[in-house]
């Protein structure tokens, strides 16, 4: 909140158009102290709220949210080291009779905040449940509470399992998934969006487009809001054509691939994956 009173006194705010109104227990928000950009901002995410999305988890697409979707994220994003740590954590604090008051302080805000971000409409990311691991650490931290010799070896292994985990996806941590679901080059088979592809390789691409594949044809559908040409990538659209006349290089994001409708699906049951861009573009080649 701070940013706002740093800003240049002389700026007017003008709301952009087309808001959602405050209705209902949402009105409620127009009531609270705090500047209007941020107000409108509020109401930009409550309109965004009665969309309906595409949901994609485990391979499969669904049309609207689905309401485990936070947990499974968590359980496919968080490395295995953490997951054991965590659920150490909570039985300690659970079971130890010194830790047992600050629980209510550590395990119900984050059940609660849980609870309430899985209402949301919005399945798109592990982001939206940051907050589990911050007060999950605090009570994995417990766990050296317990006066055993084998507790502090145990914790100083997942520690270590943690960090091997976290540094073998270097430089691809955006796509993190854990050694269960087959680790960053499969987290697209598992989830989409910001879990996996941010539109974060197109730099990496146009590296590939010209290493491997110079003075080739390409067709791009890119999920992001780079600009390809910028990183010399010149690409059509392959949405915009007759599929017929898509041949050569069809690179595809694969948030874009999750998501993907009639017209791309045809595209792609019609090429042969040949090579992928840091584990969040997928290049096809289409005769």
């Amino acid at each position: 909140m701070g940013s706002y009173l740093v800003v240049d006194p002389r700026l007017r705010w003008v709301p952009p158009p087309g808001l959602p109104p405050l209705e209902g227990l949402r009105s409620l928000a127009g009531l609270l102290p705090l500047p209007g950009p941020y107000l409108d901002g509020l109401r930009v995410q409550f309109g965004f709220e009665d969309q309906v999305w595409t949901t994609f988890l485990f391979g499969s697409r669904h049309v609207g949210a689905l309401w485990y979707y936070l947990p499974a994220a968590l359980l496919v994003k968080t490395p295995l080291g953490t997951l054991a740590l965590w659920a150490a954590g909570v039985g300690t604090m659970v079971a130890v009779p010194k830790l047992r008051p600050a629980a209510p302080y550590v395990l119900v805000p984050a059940a609660v905040l849980l609870a309430a971000a899985m209402t949301g409409s919005r399945d798109l990311g592990v982001r939206y449940a940051l907050f589990v691991p911050m007060f999950l650490a605090v009570a994995a931290a417990g766990v050296v509470a317990l006066r055993r010799r084998w507790a502090r070896v145990a914790v100083a292994g997942l520690v270590a399992f943690t960090a091997v985990s976290s540094l073998r996806t270097f430089p691809y941590y955006l796509p993190y998934a854990n050694e269960a679901f087959g680790g960053p080059a499969e987290t697209h088979r598992q989830l989409h969006d910001s879990n996996v592809d941010w539109g974060q390789d197109l730099g990496r691409l146009a590296d590939r487009l010209e290493q491997r594949y110079p003075g080739q044809r390409v067709w791009l559908v890119y999920k992001g809001s780079g600009v390809p040409s910028y990183y010399g990538i010149d690409a059509a659209d392959p949405l915009a054509v007759p599929p017929d006349l898509v041949h050569g290089l069809l690179v595809v994001s694969d948030s874009a691939t999750a998501k993907a409708d009639d017209r791309l699906g045809l595209l792609l049951r019609t090429s042969t994956p040949i090579d992928e861009v840091g584990h969040s573009i997928t290049i096809h080649r289409r005769p």
